[in-house]
């Protein structure tokens, strides 16, 4: 019994987390960056600009959503 209400609970618990949101993708572009060489960050710096990962993190949700990229 005890298993079975510890599995449904997880299971309830767990249902939100897949989703990491705007901080969440902006964490995981700042630890990213955090961890280049600096061979690798020339070679962003070439594609981004001034931008960094965590700024761009986002990018691919905000087109996602755009109808001019379907």
């Amino acid at each position: 019994m005890m298993k079975t209400l510890f599995t449904i609970v997880t299971l309830c618990i767990s249902l939100g987390a897949g989703a990491w949101g705007m901080l969440g993708h902006r964490v995981v572009g700042e630890v990213a960056e955090k961890h280049l060489n600096e061979s690798a960050k020339e070679k962003v710096a070439v594609i981004l600009g001034t931008m960094t990962l965590a700024e761009v993190s986002n990018w691919m949700d905000d087109i996602k959503s755009n109808d001019n990229y379907d």
